[in-house]
C-alpha cells in the first residue's frame, strides 16, 4: 500500500440550503464523501476532504470559471504540491442517466454512475468493476466540463467522478464506501 500518495475527495454540489423545494445541490454527496472518507482514515491513508461552501447557483465549483474560488484554490493547491488519487463525488435523480433508445427501451442506470471523461480510462473501468460486485453500477462518458476531473488529470493524477442515486440504500454506503477506498488505495 503506498501511503505517500494523497487522495484527495470532493463533492463540489455538496452544500445544500435547508428546507430548499428546489434541487441545488447533490443531496447525497456530503454523506458518500464522508462515508468514503472515514473509510480512508480507518485504513491510515492520507486523506483530503473537500466539501462545498456555497451552493451551486451562487457559484458550480466543478466549473472552470470556478478555478478563482476559495474552495478551487485550496484544490490547486493540492494538486500542484502531491500525487495521487481524486474522486470526485456527486448524487443525482434516479433516472437522470437512464437511456431511451429509439425503439423506446430505456436502459436504467445503476445506483453508482461512473462518469469518465473522453477517453474511458481502465483504472474507472476497475472501479466500477469492483463496484458492480456490491451494488448496481453504470459506466459512462462524463463531460469535459466537469473541470474539477479535468483539472487534476491535467495535473497528472488518477481521478474520477462518481455519482450516488440521491436515494441510495444507507444499510449498503459502509460497503460501497469500503470498496472505492480499497480501489483508491489500490490503483
Amino acid at each position: 500500500m503506498d501511503h505517500s500518495k494523497l487522495i484527495i475527495i470532493t463533492a463540489p454540489h455538496a452544500y445544500c440550503t435547508p428546507g430548499s423545494k428546489v434541487r441545488m445541490c447533490d443531496t447525497f454527496a456530503e454523506d458518500a464523501a464522508l462515508e468514503i472518507y472515514a473509510c480512508l482514515l480507518e485504513r491510515g491513508h492520507s486523506v483530503e476532504l473537500l466539501l462545498s461552501d456555497t451552493i451551486r447557483s451562487v457559484s458550480d465549483l466543478n466549473r472552470i470559471e470556478s478555478r478563482t474560488t476559495t474552495y478551487r484554490q485550496r484544490l490547486s493547491g493540492l494538486l500542484k504540491s502531491h500525487t495521487g488519487v481524486l474522486l470526485d463525488i456527486h448524487s443525482f435523480p434516479r433516472g437522470e442517466f437512464d437511456i431511451t433508445f429509439s425503439s423506446g427501451e430505456i436502459h436504467k442506470s445503476g445506483d453508482v454512475v461512473v462518469l469518465d471523461i473522453a477517453p474511458g480510462t481502465a483504472y474507472s473501468e476497475e472501479l466500477t468493476s469492483r463496484l458492480s460486485e456490491v451494488i448496481h453500477t453504470t459506466l459512462l462518458e462524463g463531460s469535459q466540463v466537469n473541470d474539477v476531473v479535468t483539472q487534476s488529470r491535467q495535473k497528472g493524477w488518477t481521478s474520477t467522478l462518481i455519482e450516488f442515486v440521491e436515494s441510495f440504500p444507507r444499510a449498503k454506503l459502509k460497503r460501497v464506501a469500503a470498496v472505492v477506498a480499497e480501489w483508491a488505495i489500490d490503483v
